[in-house]
């Protein structure tokens, strides 16, 4: 039997402090491509085909744990599309999901998803890559309660629980969504226990800059998503990708990102740069910064078919939402292909449809 999942974008975390009850908290989407689609079936022993190595061992990790804790025989999974582990597209945690589902469809054990997410250990850190994967759509979730007498007493500890859903919506289907995924990646070898302590290590961020996240989320971001309002869309998504844990995130991916950037100058209208040490801005070509949503927004022009490239997750996946004809993606991909080596692009569409367990 056959089962699919999708890769997501992390756009950003909305507040990494504890300050107030609940920390975390993120928002971001599931796209249509890449995916993880699987041919599963019951065995009384265990085989996986797959030609990425590390997610071979992903899912054999996975495998391992579900036989152990429900005592079912086996299975035989061969993989048939995949995208890259380490990457910035959430593929452990769909990858867990997936293979719960799987077993959870093929046996009837009636188990509950929350239970999988225990067993598993994920949704720990964030929960975007959870609801993307059950509910679609652009997600925004509230984080985990975090202080005294809460399992997680800071952002080096993971919660046993997914976090609290607090809305989602369909995204625009006439906006595209571009990624730029690279072959090799600055986070190739970070471990779990690495990430932790660099969260922690730049974490909390200051409550000024979690209310500008916040703000531009609730105020511009969301009221741009529902009324399909492409320009306001994209100035808060520019506006959200330089602030907070976003900025470690842009200093351990810059010199990709700056590469990229060179290469693709005349195609990207927003590019960043260092404004000082550990934090970056949006410049375009006549030196225009985006340092608001709000003072100076319609003076913000988009005239270049690419308006700036955010980093999805700890990295190292680009990607960008478009505004161009079906007729036109081609060329822009084969534009790209020619200027960047080693890298993947996609151009794709948020993925609405919503899944079960």
């Amino acid at each position: 039997m056959i089962f699919t999942a999708f890769s997501r974008i992390h756009v950003n975390s909305i507040k990494m402090n504890a300050c107030g009850g609940c920390g975390g908290g993120g928002i971001g989407f599931s796209v249509k491509r890449p995916k993880l689609s699987i041919d599963f079936s019951k065995s009384n022993n265990v085989k996986i085909e797959c030609q990425n190595k590390k997610l071979k061992q992903i899912i054999k990790n996975y495998v391992t744990t579900f036989i152990k804790r429900y005592q079912v025989p086996g299975c035989r999974i061969k993989v048939l599309e995949f995208f890259e582990p380490h990457r910035g597209l959430g593929s452990e945690t769909q990858a867990g999901l997936l293979i719960g589902k799987a077993f959870n469809k093929i046996y009837n054990l009636n188990i509950e998803k929350e239970e999988i997410v225990k067993l598993f250990k994920i949704t720990g850190v964030s929960g975007v890559g959870y609801y993307s994967f059950f509910e679609g759509g652009f997600i925004v979730e509230g984080g985990y309660p975090m202080g005294k007498n809460c399992e997680k007493i800071d952002f080096n500890v993971h919660s046993s629980e997914p976090p609290v859903l607090v809305s989602r919506y369909d995204f625009p289907k006439k906006m595209k969504i571009l990624l730029i995924i690279p072959n090799k990646s600055p986070v190739d070898s970070f471990s779990r226990i690495k990430e932790n302590v660099l969260f922690k290590e730049n974490t909390p961020i200051s409550l000024k800059e979690i209310g500008d996240i916040s703000t531009s989320v609730l105020t511009g971001l969301i009221p741009g998503i529902i009324t399909k309002n492409y320009n306001q869309i994209v100035k808060n998504l520019m506006f959200i990708s330089t602030l907070g844990t976003k900025r470690l995130e842009l200093k351990i991916n810059f010199d990709l990102i700056k590469d990229i950037q060179e290469k693709m100058s005349d195609l990207i209208e927003f590019k960043y740069y260092h404004k000082e040490r550990n934090t970056f801005s949006l410049v375009n070509d006549k030196n225009q910064e985006i340092t608001s949503f709000v003072n100076g927004d319609e003076e913000i022009l988009i005239k270049k078919p690419i308006p700036w490239l955010g980093l999805s997750s700890l990295g190292s996946t680009l990607y960008s939402v478009l505004n161009i004809d079906d007729e036109k993606q081609n060329g822009l991909i084969k534009e790209i292909s020619k200027r960047i080596k080693d890298v993947k692009i996609i151009i794709t569409e948020v993925r609405n449809g919503k899944s079960s367990f």
